[in-house]
């Protein structure tokens, strides 16, 4: 800094006016020490305050990383109380700084500040080239020679030492902040430049290096009302497992008149399909669906409401219906390929989505995988799903490890001896004997396992004869089994085989039962480091509506097998699609069980909206975690 002495005066100016003029001086010099005095402090105050505020959080958040929320969010707050201030304040911002300013511009010659407080690595980096050749009135960007140092005066070294997000801080022109999905943002410093003031602090937002999120959705939104029309549409004309030959014809055809570049390839394990959007070096992802409906009477009264009727693999008519919501999946999958594909200029990597078959009857992922899936498509990296549930509309769930229970059905045959309805003494009564042991399942439960431990044994069906005056020979009891634990399934199965066999001996019956294993869904578990991930994005889009603590549900899916027999890490999670009103009226009432529909059952209908887009966003949201621009 130069500043004006008193040898340099006017020797014509009155002893008067030199001394009038030296005290002016002598004032103002005071005044500018005090400035600088008060810069330094405000500047080590500032260092402390971002230092102390990320050690806070981080000793607050640390524990529980699905919940960390450093960065933005954070930085945001801290820079709308501590930026922009000045040594040489203006009018509107200081009582004093009119006069002040105009004393400088009168009287002093000013060049650029060095660095009053040498241990802020900040201003070492501020201050760049020679001060005589520096343009006044201008504020210009230029690089920082070591970012990760200038970072150090807000990011104490603890805590970056512990993010590995923070390995990648340093880069040739720009310092680094990490974001919420662990994105790299630039921030921009200004050159302190200025003819009038002596050094001039303009903080500005931290921008993304990579398009807002929330911005890159909307920015590439699709047309609702036609999806909703598709929801509609899948929702009247619901097939079958191993008959959703039209549901499959439908999704292919809309993949393909995207002209967005997916390889669309059908009749994979029966109606399976998938769409392959390669798109530049990176992860895989998968997104699935599942198509198949269920043979049950719609009771809703929705104006699009199911009268389908189809025949079973056992050639009996049957009622169809959407009663576990894979036309939201089909529909929401749809739409986020479009959405995705939009936005391929903000991702790199392989999208693929994946239509499922015969998930109802546990069959569909596998046979897609026995059936060569991954001789025609990428091996994913990640595979990622998702269930609509009797939850609230407009919010996910998730955890990190078991999310869905494992699930064992079985046919058992009970075998008697038929004869007249009159004359019971002379059969083996097979109803009476299926009765036995259907009471007798219910004690494994209630009286075999730890109450700590969760396990579900449920008789869906007992069939037995044709009419009254008939005993039969035989009847069929059809048995679901839940656990979510192996040793667990393993003690119920073994109790159900025991209960079964000592039920007919008991009874008599006239040869050993016929237990016959008719379907199985694996345990469903969460990858911690995936889906911790996941939890990132959900968090910072869905806010207070994203619960990462969900209870592990008590139904089942067959989704991880395109993960597992890979050897794949797998994220599954649910959206709600209980309207607001209805959920909240019914938990004030204590009537949640009895007055909001489940899944499977004839009155199951989720609100179109929020539901619909929800599982529209979770889906995007969830690839773009994975899929970064390299």
């Amino acid at each position: 800094m130069e500043v004006v002495s008193a040898s340099r005066l006017d020797p014509d100016l009155s002893n008067q006016a030199q001394d009038a003029l030296k005290g002016a001086l002598d004032d103002i010099l005071e005044q500018y020490l005090d400035l600088v005095h008060r810069y330094t402090s405000l500047h080590q105050s500032m260092a402390e305050d971002f230092a102390s505020g990320f050690l806070s959080l981080a000793r607050a958040n640390f524990s529980n990383h699905s919940r960390l929320r450093y960065g933005q969010d954070f930085y945001d707050d801290r820079m709308q109380a501590l930026t922009s201030f000045y040594i040489n304040p203006s009018a509107d911002e200081s009582p004093h700084g009119s006069d002040l300013e105009q004393l400088l511009q009168d009287t002093i010659s000013v060049t650029t500040i060095q660095p009053v407080s040498q241990n802020l690595e900040v201003e070492q980096s501020m201050v760049k080239g020679d001060p005589a050749e520096v343009e006044t009135d201008n504020v210009s960007k230029h690089s920082i020679a070591d970012p990760l140092n200038w970072f150090g005066i807000l990011v104490p070294q603890a805590l970056r030492a512990s993010q590995s997000s923070f390995k990648h801080a340093v880069t040739e022109t720009v310092p680094l902040l990490a974001n919420l999905s662990n994105e790299m943002k630039p921030y921009d410093i200004p050159t302190p430049i200025s003819s009038t003031a002596l050094i001039r602090l303009d903080q500005r937002r931290v921008a993304m290096a990579s398009e807002d999120v929330t911005s890159l959705l909307r920015s590439s939104a699709v047309d609702f009302d036609f999806y909703e029309a598709l929801y509609r549409h899948f929702h009247a004309q619901p097939e079958l497992s191993l008959q959703e030959s039209q549901t499959a014809a439908k999704a292919a055809s809309l993949l393909r008149s995207l002209n967005a570049g997916y390889e669309v390839q059908t009749s994979i394990g029966g109606h399976g399909l998938v769409g392959v959007l390669k798109n530049g070096a990176g992860k895989t992802v998968l997104l699935r669906a599942d198509m198949d409906a269920l043979p049950v009477k719609e009771d809703t009264g929705l104006e699009y409401a199911s009268k389908v009727t189809m025949r079973d693999n056992n050639d009996t008519v049957k009622p169809v219906m959407h009663a576990c919501g894979h036309d939201f999946h089909v529909t929401a999958l749809l739409a986020a390929a479009e959405c995705l594909a939009k936005m391929k200029d903000s991702w790199s990597g392989t999208l693929i989505v994946l239509f499922q078959p015969n998930e109802e009857r546990a069959g569909g992922a596998q046979a897609m995988v026995d059936d060569g899936l991954y001789s025609k498509i990428p091996v994913p990296d990640i595979v990622l799903g998702q269930h609509v549930m009797p939850q609230r509309a407009g919010y996910v769930g998730c955890r990190v490890g078991n999310i869905m229970s494992e699930a064992d059905s079985f046919k058992i045959t009970l075998y008697g001896r038929g004869g007249h309805g009159s004359m019971p003494h002379r059969t083996v009564d097979p109803v009476v004997m299926a009765a036995g042991v259907v009471t007798k399942l219910q004690t494994i439960v209630s009286r075999e396992i730890d109450p700590d431990q969760f396990a579900v044994v449920t008789v869906g069906s007992i069939q037995a004869g044709h009419t009254e005056n008939i005993i039969s020979d035989r009847a069929e009891v059809r048995i679901n089994v839940r656990t979510q634990n192996h040793e667990v399934r393993n003690r119920v199965l073994a109790s159900i085989r025991r209960v079964v066999k000592g039920e007919c001996e008991a009874s008599g019956a006239t040869k050993e039962p016929l237990i016959e294993e008719t379907t199985k869904f694996p345990l469903s578990v969460n990858d911690p480091e995936v889906t911790n991930k996941v939890f990132k994005s959900f968090e910072a889009f869905f806010g207070d509506r994203f619960d990462p603590n969900t209870s592990c549900s008590t139904a089942s899916e067959d989704y991880s097998i395109l993960g597992s027999t890979q050897g794949k890490p797998c994220c599954f999670w649910f959206f709600g699609g209980t309207d607001e009103s209805t959920w909240d009226d019914a938990e004030k009432k204590g009537r949640v069980a009895e007055d909001v529909p489940v899944n499977h059952s004839p009155f199951f209908a989720p609100v179109i909206q929020p539901t619909l887009g929800t599982g529209i966003d979770a889906l995007c949201l969830a690839a773009l975690t994975f899929l970064k621009n390299p």
